[in-house]
């Protein structure tokens, strides 16, 4: 055992200088405990979104950022539902949510800090596609008051992200339009993941302290 034990430090000692000298790329551990067991983003009916009040720290070798959410699960300020100001809403996937920027340097607070219009951002991580988007616009976005919306599209993966057949199989819960125009119905890819796990917890736990774990995982 202790044989066993020397040779993992030994492995994860090596695999941190590889990640330090840039030879290989994923996350790093945070060796935050607080990290292991709670989770910044969640699926709920409209797939992927974030936990209102999370803390959730991103590491990887290029950044090291903390994210805020407020109580209605954006990563932004809190913002009244109502304002008689004009404001614009914005939706997308990671880059438009901010993925590995501080909250002031997102695209959403450069408009803002340029325009002095408010920029609510509603995006998020987490294979989401325009049916994503729309269907987020239906069930929260719509409820506060703005005259502009403001929608990101990246092209190299929100049209795949939107494939039922593509992403059927993968076990995350992804939303899609299925069938033939003009009849289409939304089609589901697996349930919500949300309860308590140990296997949640075992896995953070590697997440968040193991170098060896994160290496495996970006390469597969």
């Amino acid at each position: 055992m202790l044989t066993v034990a020397i040779a993992y430090s030994l492995l994860e000692v090596g695999v941190y200088f590889l990640f330090k000298y840039g030879m290989l790329r994923g996350d790093i551990p945070s060796f935050s405990i607080s990290n292991i067991g709670g989770r910044f983003w969640q699926e709920i009916k409209f797939g992927a979104w974030h936990r209102p009040h999370s803390v959730f720290r991103h590491k990887k070798s290029c950044f090291d950022v903390e994210y805020h959410s407020n109580g209605e699960g954006m990563r932004d300020p809190e913002r009244p539902r109502h304002s008689r100001q004009s404001r614009t809403v914005m939706l997308g996937d990671s880059f438009v949510e901010g993925w590995g920027l501080p909250e002031g340097k997102r695209i959403s607070d450069l408009l803002e800090q340029a325009t002095g219009r408010e920029f609510l951002n509603f995006g998020t991580s987490g294979y989401v596609g325009q049916t994503h988007a729309y269907l987020l616009y239906k069930n929260l976005v719509k409820n506060f008051s703005h005259d502009e919306v403001l929608l990101g599209i990246l092209p190299s993966n929100d049209f795949s992200d939107d494939d039922y057949e593509a992403n059927k199989d993968k076990g995350r819960y992804i939303i899609f339009w299925k069938g033939e125009y003009p009849d289409y119905q939304l089609a589901y890819s697996a349930g919500p993941r949300n309860g308590v796990a140990l296997s949640r917890y075992l896995y953070g736990s590697l997440r968040e302290f193991s170098y060896t774990y994160n290496a495996v995982k970006y390469q597969f």
